[in-house]
Order: C-alpha cells, then structure tokens, then sequence
C-alpha cells in the first residue's frame, strides 16, 4: 500500500470511529454480526467469521461471534487454530460474572494445541500467539471495577490464559503495556503463549492500563487486531495499525504492574515492590581512562531472579560473557539483552546479587586498561516523620498527592510542583507537630490537679507543686499559629499559583477578598464555594496571629485554678475566643483537609484530557496505604470527586 500521511492516518481513525458510532447507537439484535461488518473492510485477505476452533488435537472451544483467520472456514464453521490469529468474545452487558466466563473462554482458546513445532520458540510477538479480546457493548461495571475483577481473575490463572484486552464501547477499554527499567516509554503488549520463549524471561514491566477512549473504543479492538495480523503475515497489504489510533488519549491509568518470573509468568508486584523501583540502587562506573566513563552498572532484583543493567554506551555483552564464566549452567539463549537509547538490560536471569559482585570481580581481572568503581554519586534520603504510609497523613498528604503529582505535573513540571509543596507540607507538618503536644500537656496538668497529685490547699491559697506549664503551652501555640499561617499564606498560596490558580484574595481584607471570589466564581465555581466557607476558620486564625504575634505580646495563656467542693479543679485557658484544645485541634483539622482537598482540586484541573480523579470510600482504603484519591478515567471510570465546602474531621474524609 502507499505510505499515508498524517491526515490520512486521522481520517481513517476518525471514518471507522464514525461508522462504529452509527453501528452501535442502537441495539442491534446481533452484536456479533456488527462486529464482523465493520471488522471485514480493515483485515484485507483474512476473514472474520462466526465459528469455533479446533486444535490440532481435535480438541475444540465454544462458538466465539468473531474469529479472525487466514483460512477460509469449512462448512460446519470449525477454524483451525493454527490459522486463527485473534478471537473477539461479545457480551451485550458486562458483568462480574460474565467477565470470569469470558476468562474461562479465553483460557480454552489459548490453551489449544497447535500443530508439532508450532509454539516451539513462541513468544509475545510470534505467529503462534493466539489474542483475545473481549467487547461489550455496555457495562454494568464502571471501568475502575472491570479492572479490579480482572486483578482478581488474574491472580487466579496463569498469565498465558488471560484475555488481552477487555473493551466496553463508547467508554474504554483495559489492556497492557509494557516498558523497559530505566525507561518511560510504554508500548501495547500482547500475552505470550503458554510455551518456553527462546532463552530467559524478558526484563519488562507489564502495567495493566485502563484507558477512556469514548467512541474510538473499537479503533483500539481493530488497532489490535491489524497488528496481530501483521505479526501473523507481515507482506500482508493492512492500514497501519497505528492510523486507526489517531484521536485516542495518550494518557490512561495503570491499575497493575507485573514482572515476569523464571517460568515465563507474570507475577503481580505488590506496592512494596513498586516503590523499590524509584529507589536509588548500589551502582559501579565502567572508566577506560582518567576522566573517561562509558557507563554504569548495576544489578536488579527482579521476581526469583535478576538482571544487569547498563547506562551508558559499554557493550553489555562483555559482562555476559563474564556471568556465563561465572554461572556455567546458564544457556547462550539466556544471554539475550534489550537496547534502547543508552539503556541495556539482559534477560531474567537466576543469578543473585553475590553472582553479580563475582563477575565484576572477574571482568575487572580480565580487561585491561578498564577499571569498575563503585559509583561516588550521592542521594540523601531524609527521614520526615515517624510514621510510614499506614498512616492517613502520610498516605494522603504525601503518597498520594505526590502520585497524582507524576501524571497532572510530568517532566519539568514535576520540580515546580516540588518546590512549591515542600515549604507548605514542611509547615504543615511543624503545625501538626506542635499542635499534637499542646492537648497531652494540658490533659496531663490538668489530671494531676484534678486528683490532688500536684496541689496543695493552705486555707484560701492554692499551691501547684509542679512547674508551670504556661510558658510551654504559650511556645506550643504560638509555634502552631506560626507554622499554621506558612503552610497557609506563603504555602498554600504559591502552590496554587503554580498550578495556575489565585487564591492569594482569601487573605485579603473584605473589599478585595469579595472582588477575588466573585472573579473565582465566574471561572471555578466549586473553588469558590470552598474558599468561601473556609474564610471563615482561616481568617480567625490569621487574626490571631495578627494582633497577638505580630503586634501584641505574643498568647496569652492563663490557667486559672478554682476550689470547688474541697477539690481544685483547672480552667483550661482560652485562645480565639474559644478553649485552648478546640482551638489547635480545629484549626490543625481545616487545614489538613484544606492542603489536601486544595491541591488535589488544582492537580486535577491540571490532568491531561480522559483522565479524572475519584474518591476511595473510607470503608475501601488499603490498610498498608489509606489513600483518599486514585486517578480514573473520565469517560467510564468512577465518579470524578468534586471539591465541596464539608466541616468533617480529616480522618472522616
């Protein structure tokens, strides 16, 4: 075919999600049968016929509506399997149920024997992979819950037996990606079949992705098939596959990420295993002369396994050669690598880290005029609080907003947002410090008073045996008021500016607070709604710090002791106009749910289009990690959360 150029490419993406509209608007009584009248035109010499397949056993599956082959079927519709280059499962309604009968109806048609021979070296790219795909015209399911029963599946079955894409029409789909370590490009990915791939396993991160991608939906369903069939035939006269994805959304959401092991499985990673992926590893430079390095190196814990990687432009087979010296019963199969860019990575391979150190050691010993050094490059990494991710404050204000932060503020981006949350989470963090040891220290004081421990009564006087805790609770406050009106003015304020939002006015006196929320009102009218209610509680708090820090003598913190019944009993003191522990507790709870609700607010204004932003129930958040938010797609996905003025405490959002 002639080449095609870029607006060839989006007419055609842009006619097939058009004639795929006009096909699916209405209930049709066969959904099959639409599905192979559109599919016909784009398959050139192959065929998409109704029927079943049969193995080279004798072995058949049920009816599937599509089956997409190269040989024309016989006359009771049984296709051979060796012919068969996807199948498409249709359901009108998906469901929990019906999606693990599709999982079973994709294991059967995967798990059929092809001739003698035929797998023998498959891999995810061969000829003799077999994909499946399902398609829905609707769901009962938000795609979010697609993507969860899938998890559930695939934890249950082996990783050759999963369906390779589950797509809903008019909403989306869920496939897989892949990518390389060190490395952010993501391409699709087709699941291997159940047979030994040439050498060891490949170093791939697998992501289960879910994608909104509206009425391109069946683009992605043809996108897949055409490049399963260039796979099968590749002088085969197809369109690019690619043309038909013009118009799709570039960003979609990972669900799940998975490795695979030494038996050629997929393995789910758990979130500890993700988060040793951003931490930085022991690595040695290669230098062949002063002041000359080609590169660094270092070895990867992957699975039951490992890998070498490479960064830099050092053949990395060199150290390949030197492992196989080291670990014999490795197979020149296993010494395969991928390159991209500077990046080189080998198979998975059952070598350990001790393995990795002896090959060093014996490559440094046989190449002369090379040095390997322990690389002197330096990550300080700071402890912040004394609590991890099980937290609610650190799973919420840190992990989680920074998660969101990766995708609504990529590349350079992601420094600005860096730069301007540290001083406001580092203040909140000051403020919530201060504000924990103000209630224990009058809780303690006064439970001492209470049953005498520290009081003595002579006649009208009252003696307090113990130090005076008013100078204490005065640092506490005032260092709470403080850190509280950083994280708020200096803070909050930047960093809303960096994400391209001014709530600078909510600081303002009244005349200028109320041309700022009526300028906000006309452009963000939830944001306006919010700041509105939150000016309240802020402005009180600021008018404290106001009169008593900046132009008073600081807080005034009177404890005032009284004998009632022949007990002495302790007056809590009185801030803002309201008893000491309301008022640092309170305020501490606003501005917890202000920072969060705030920054998640400008972060999913700044998303990319097909992407949201849903709330976790409380009841539903993991307890190694009680995240509030995860990203969705906008189109199929959960509800998109709103920010809406509430007074819950932070730990009841």
């Amino acid at each position: 075919m002639p080449p095609h150029s870029l607006p060839a490419a989006e007419l055609a993406s842009k006619e097939l999600a058009q004639r795929a509209r006009a096909f699916f608007a209405e209930p049709r009584p066969d959904l099959g049968e639409a599905l192979r009248v559109l599919a016909q035109p784009y398959i050139g010499n192959f065929q998409i016929d109704r029927g079943i397949v049969v193995a080279s056993d004798g072995a058949a599956t049920g009816e599937f509506c599509g089956v997409v082959h190269a040989a024309p079927p016989s006359s009771n519709a049984r296709i051979p399997i060796d012919a068969v280059a996807a199948v498409i499962d249709a359901y009108e309604t998906l469901t929990p149920s019906v999606l693990e009968e599709a999982y079973r109806r994709a294991a059967n048609v995967k798990g059929l024997a092809r001739m003698p021979g035929a797998a023998e070296g498959a891999d995810e790219s061969s000829p003799e992979m077999t994909a499946v795909i399902i398609v829905a015209r609707d769901s009962a399911m938000t795609l979010d819950d697609v993507a969860e029963v899938m998890t559930r599946l695939n934890d249950n079955s082996p990783s050759h037996a999963w369906p390779d894409m589950v797509a809903v029409l008019s909403k989306g789909f869920v496939h897989y990606a892949t990518r390389l370590p060190g490395d952010d490009a993501c391409g699709d990915f087709f699941l291997p079949p159940n047979s030994r791939m040439p050498g060891a396993a490949p170093p791939l991160y697998i992501t289960k992705n879910m994608l909104a991608a509206g009425d391109h939906t069946f683009n992605k369903v043809m996108a897949f098939v055409l490049a399963r069939l260039r796979i099968l035939d590749p002088a085969a006269p197809l369109l690019r596959h690619d043309f038909l994805q013009a118009g799709l959304p570039r960003l979609g959401v990972s669900t799940n990420s998975y490795q695979f092991d030494l038996s050629l499985c997929l393995r789910r990673l758990t979130d500890g295993d993700l988060a040793k992926q951003y931490m930085p590893g022991e690595s040695f430079d290669i230098v062949v002369a002063p002041g000359k390095t080609l590169g660094s190196i270092q070895f990867q814990a992957w699975q039951d396994g490992g890998v070498f990687v490479i960064r830099g432009v050092f053949p990395l087979e060199l150290f390949l050669i030197f492992l196989r010296l080291q670990v014999p019963s490795l197979q020149p199969d296993d010494l395969r690598f991928i390159r991209r860019g500077e990046i080189q990575v080998s198979n998975v391979l059952p070598i350990t880290a001790g393995d990795f150190a002896q090959t060093l050691r014996l490559a440094q010993s046989r190449m002369s005029g090379m040095s390997i050094r322990k690389s002197e490059r330096k990550i300080v990494i700071q402890k912040l609080a004394d609590e991890g991710t099980s937290s609610p404050f650190a799973a919420r204000l840190m992990l989680g907003i920074l998660k969101i932060r990766d995708i609504a503020a990529p590349g350079a981006e992601t420094e600005r947002f860096d730069k301007a949350y540290d001083p406001a989470i580092t203040a909140v963090i000051t403020a919530r410090d201060t504000a924990n040891d103000v209630p224990s220290v009058w809780r303690s004081h006064a439970a001492k008073i209470a049953s005498g421990e520290i009081v003595e009564v002579h006649g009208s006087h009252i003696h307090i045996t113990e130090k005076s805790i008013e100078r204490q609770l005065k640092r506490d406050v005032e260092g709470f008021i403080n850190a509280s009106a950083r994280a708020l003015k200096q803070g909050m304020q930047h960093l809303a500016g960096v994400l391209k939002r001014d709530i600078g006015f909510l600081f303002k006196k009244e005349n200028a607070y109320r041309d700022g929320i009526a300028r906000l009102r006309a452009t963000d009218p939830l944001l306006a709604d919010y700041l509105a209610q939150a000016r309240g509680w802020s402005e009180r708090l600021l008018l404290v710090r106001n009169q008593e820090l900046e132009h008073g003598h600081g807080v005034t913190i009177r404890i005032v002791y009284r004998v009632n019944g022949g007990r002495v009993a302790a007056d809590e003191p009185i801030v803002g106009g309201v008893p000491l522990e309301d008022f640092v507790t309170q305020n501490l709870d606003r501005l917890l749910c202000f920072v969060e609700d705030v920054t998640v607010h400008c972060l999913q204004l700044a998303l990319g289009p097909g992407l949201a932003i849903t709330e976790v129930a409380l009841q539903e958040r993991s307890i190694e990690a009680p995240e509030r938010f995860r990203l969705t797609i906008a189109t199929g996905g959960r509800a998109p959360w709103r920010i809406l003025p509430h007074r819950k405490r932070f730990e009841e959002t």
